[in-house]
This record gives C-alpha cells, sequence and structure tokens, in this order.
C-alpha cells in the first residue's frame, strides 16, 4: 500500500473512531471537552497532591492500577522509583486504554521524560494540579510553561565561563562549577544559591562606567564579608548575579544569610529613584546530589524569587505552585533534548530555528509577545516526537505504513502537549509547522494563509536550518546553496512571502545561526 493510501485508510479509521490508537507507545485520545474527572487513578502521590487535586474538583482517587477502567485518567507521580515506571504504565495499560498523565516534582523531570516516552500524553508539575483535567480534556488552562520560557530564554549571561570577573576580582561560574564538582566528588554535597541584585542593570544604563563599577566593587565586598563570616563562597557572575557554596550552611541559614544580603543591597538607591533589593535562589542535598542539578536547581528558585520584584528567598524543595512552569519547561527541554539524540538533527536544531523564527517574526513587525510565542513555538517544534518509536523520529523518504502514520503524529502530538501551558497559538503553530502552502502537508492539508502565520514562520525556520546543517545522508549547504534551495521551494512547500524575507534576511540569519559551520 503507498504511503498516500496509508493516510487516507488511517484518516478513515480516525474519523470512524476517535477511539483508535495505531502504534501502542503515543498514548491514548484525550475525553471529549467538557468532561469531568470523576475519578482519577493516582500512583505514587504525596499527600499535599492528593488534597490538591480533589480541592481541583476530582470526586474520588483510586490507587490500585486494576481500577484503570473506571477511571478518566491515570496520574503518575515522578517521585516513584525509575526501575518501576515501566511496569507500572504496563500494569495501567493492561487494565484500561486510559490517558496518562506524568505529575512531576522539582528534580523529576528526567522520570517525567521516560513516563512521556511509555506513553503519557503530558506533563504537571506538583503544585499546578488543576491543570490535570485540562491535560485530560484537551482544553485550554494558562500561559504559564510560555510565561517561563520567556522569563529564561537567553538568561545565560556573557562571559560566564571566565574565571574571575574582572571588575570585582571575584571568581566566575567556570570556578564555582569546578569547585563544586570537586565537592561533589569528595563526598560532600553543599548548598549553592543564586544571588540576582534587582534594579541594578537599570541603575546601570543611568550611570557612568566607572560608576557602576565602583557600586559592583562595593556590593561584592560587603557581600564577600558576609559570606566568609558565614562559611560561604562568592562568585560573581554576570553584572547583577552572584552565586554562593557552602557546605555547611542549612536551608534555614541560607535564608538568614539571604536577608541578611537584602539588608546590606536595601541601603543602595544607585539611580536615585529606586532602592536596589535581593532575590535568592538555593538548592541542597536534600533535593538534589548532581552539581548540574543543584545549579540548575537554584537557578529555577531564583526565576521565582525575582518574579516578585522585591527581596526574598526561595529554596527549591518548597517550590510548588511558583515553579510548577519552570518543572513543566525543564521537563518539556529534556523531551526535546531526547529527540535531538535520535531524529538526526545535529544538536540543538530547536534552539536555531527558534533564533531564525524570532528574527523572521521580528521582521514582520510581530510584538513582544507575539515574538516570545513564536521563540517558544520553535524552539519545541519538534517535541511531539518524543514516545514515537526510534525509526519513525527521523521522517525519512523510506518510512511506510504505521511508522509514516507515527511520524506524521508528531505536529498533532507536540499541540496537545504544548496547548495546555503554552496557549492556544503556540499549539496550532506546532501541530500546522508541516503543512505546505500547496496544501500538500500534513495533519490537516491547510494551504495558503489558511495556515497559521507562525507555523508558516516555523517552517521557513526549520527548512533554513535542516539545508545550513544538513541530516543524515544529506550534506549542508552553503549559505548561497541554502537560499536557491528555500527559493526553489517558494510557493509550493513554503510561503513565498516569508522565502523572500529570509533570503533578504540572510546576514541576519546567519548571526542567528551562529553555529552554522
Amino acid at each position: 500500500m503507498t504511503s498516500a493510501a496509508v493516510d487516507q485508510e488511517r484518516r478513515g479509521q480516525a474519523a470512524a473512531d476517535p477511539g483508535t490508537v495505531v502504534v501502542d507507545r503515543l498514548g491514548v485520545p484525550a475525553p471529549p471537552a467538557g468532561q469531568g474527572l470523576a475519578q482519577v487513578l493516582a500512583l505514587g502521590l504525596p499527600e499535599t497532591a492528593r488534597q490538591r487535586l480533589q480541592a481541583a474538583g476530582v470526586e474520588r482517587l483510586v490507587d490500585d492500577p486494576a481500577e484503570a477502567a473506571g477511571s478518566d485518567a491515570a496520574l503518575l507521580s515522578t517521585r516513584l522509583p525509575r526501575a518501576e515506571l515501566e511496569a507500572l504504565v504496563a500494569a495501567v495499560r493492561a487494565a484500561a486504554t486510559v490517558p496518562l498523565v506524568a505529575l512531576a516534582h522539582t528534580g523529576g523531570e528526567a522520570a517525567a521524560v521516560e513516563l512521556v516516552r511509555l506513553g503519557a500524553i503530558g506533563v504537571v508539575a506538583e503544585g499546578n494540579e488543576a491543570a490535570i483535567g485540562a491535560v485530560v480534556r484537551g482544553t485550554v488552562h494558562d500561559t504559564a510553561l510560555l510565561e517561563s520560557y520567556e522569563r529564561q530564554a537567553g538568561d545565560a549571561g556573557e562571559g560566564a565561563e571566565s574565571a574571575r570577573d574582572e571588575v570585582t576580582g571575584l571568581p566566575g561560574e567556570a570556578a564555582l562549577r569546578h569547585t563544586l564538582a570537586e565537592a561533589v566528588q569528595a563526598g560532600e554535597v553543599p548548598r549553592v544559591a543564586c544571588v540576582r541584585v534587582l534594579f541594578l542593570e537599570e541603575a546601570a544604563r543611568r550611570l557612568a562606567p566607572a560608576a557602576v563599577a565602583l557600586l559592583r566593587r562595593r556590593l561584592a565586598s560587603r557581600f564577600g564579608e558576609l559570606c566568609r563570616a558565614n562559611g560561604a563562597q562568592l562568585h560573581a557572575l554576570s553584572l547583577a548575579d552572584f552565586a554562593l557554596l557552602s557546605d555547611r550552611l542549612t536551608p534555614h541559614a541560607m535564608e538568614a544569610l539571604g536577608a541578611r544580603l537584602a539588608a546590606v543591597t536595601e541601603t543602595y538607591a544607585p539611580s536615585g529613584q529606586r532602592t536596589l533589593a535581593v532575590a535568592m535562589g538555593h538548592a541542597g542535598p536534600e533535593v538534589a546530589t548532581d552539581p548540574a542539578a543543584l545549579v540548575e536547581l537554584a537557578q529555577r528558585a531564583l526565576v521565582v524569587a525575582a518574579a516578585a520584584q522585591r527581596s526574598g528567598v526561595v529554596g527549591a524543595e518548597s517550590l510548588a505552585l511558583g515553579t510548577s512552569s519552570t518543572t513543566e519547561l525543564e521537563a518539556a527541554r529534556r523531551l526535546l533534548a531526547h529527540v535531538e539524540q535520535h531524529d538526526g538533527h545535529p544538536p540543538g536544531h530547536g534552539e536555531r530555528v527558534a533564533r531564525v523564527a524570532v528574527a523572521l517574526a521580528r521582521d514582520l513587525g510581530a510584538d513582544a509577545p507575539t515574538r516570545a510565542r513564536a521563540r517558544l513555538a520553535a524552539h519545541l517544534h519538534d517535541i511531539g516526537k518524543a514516545g514515537l518509536p526510534a525509526e519513525a523520529m527521523a521522517g525519512t523518504e523510506a518510512l511506510d505504513g504505521d511508522l509514516l502514520w507515527s511520524y506524521r503524529s508528531h505536529g498533532v502530538r507536540g499541540a496537545d502537549y504544548l496547548r495546555v501551558s503554552a496557549g492556544e497559538e503556540v499549539a496550532q503553530a506546532v501541530r500546522a509547522h508541516h503543512e505546505r502552502w500547496d496544501g500538500a502537508g500534513f495533519p490537516d492539508g491547510l494551504a495558503g494563509t489558511a495556515i497559521p502565520e507562525l507555523a508558516r514562520v516555523i517552517a521557513v525556520a526549520d527548512r533554513f536550518d535542516t539545508l545550513r546543517h544538513g541530516l543524515p545522508g544529506r550534506e549542508p549547504l552553503s549559505a548561497g546553496g541554502a537560499v536557491a534551495a528555500l527559493l526553489a521551494e517558494a510557493g509550493t512547500v513554503l510561503d513565498p512571502d516569508l522565502v523572500r524575507r529570509a533570503v533578504a534576511l540572510l546576514p541576519a540569519l546567519e548571526h542567528a545561526d551562529r553555529d552554522a559551520p
């Protein structure tokens, strides 16, 4: 049977029986919109999460996989031992075909990725249990994932890898990571804190460079005195960001130190209008023992603390609803990393496509919120490939039958995953990024301007990156070769106006795509 015939047959099956599942690992379709959750199978959930589910309107919680048949959804916690996840999913599947959702705790993103690979239709963070019903029903919940992504995009900071900060003389991020790794190897898991001086960047725009340098040296000196007195090492990461490392401070002691840092900082009002403040996020051995995970969790706690726009300290262990979006974002990033290991694209494909998409969106005159949606949708456009059979991920021309059908489902799967936490516009852009201008694309056969504009932007950016970086069996093209290939597909595969814009923007796109060979 030809690929087109398979597509037509499967579309007919889906129309006749919305519950049809072609490949077992693709999960299950959600119940019709508006259907309530009378019963949920909840495995491994802490009592606080169960209470929040009940407060969100779930009438009955059960914890026996055999009761999946009478449940509207199955909810598996990432707090369960990872060695047990596959067996538990199999037990649920043996009892009934029921939508499966991963409930992720802070630090449990790797287990959430595993659950999606085993068939979960989505990931919801602890503290955001109210979204469970929206995930299962496929209805819109909020845009927390989008907001979290936009706060973190480009947040790495310049000069992070320098050995010492030139202004303060303090060791930099590379030294922090080296010291942290050595401590962990020695069997001593320290506490890491990320500190941000709020409003310093704003003040720096109004001050002379010499005045900014003097202010930073004074802050670093006073911070250093407090850190030494409390057994902590101070590092400078960027203009406004510092990090602390201590093998003796408890969570309570770190919070007390954060309060002292804030008290010192609040004595400065360099712009003459707004007093500086300190936000701190910290993580220790009670939540993670891996050095990278400690830094990551401390940074995520910092994001939450800084969002209040006033002095405050947040510990990773206490993160709940405030960091549900960052937990979901981290799970999404890990899913995408898994995809990029198997789909043939060189690493960083999603990030590069996002940079090009934002450049195109800006050229179209898009406002900041629209550019944020473009960035997120482009970055995660292939997330729906997670959980597909490995041989289907690359979408090669040799695919046929079930493998071709499963590959062509990835836009729909990605849209369903993102709809709940990123909004409908992001979801529709991801769903439609393989539609073609001439109507010969998938999954819905849309043509021309019936394809959402954001999906058309992603299609051009995706194609540009693939041409420049290649795939297995397809050598990367030069800039000139990529331009010729884009022009050849204008008006058939791609939006011709967007192709013209991309060609005109080639120098900017090459800069955005700075990792190109």
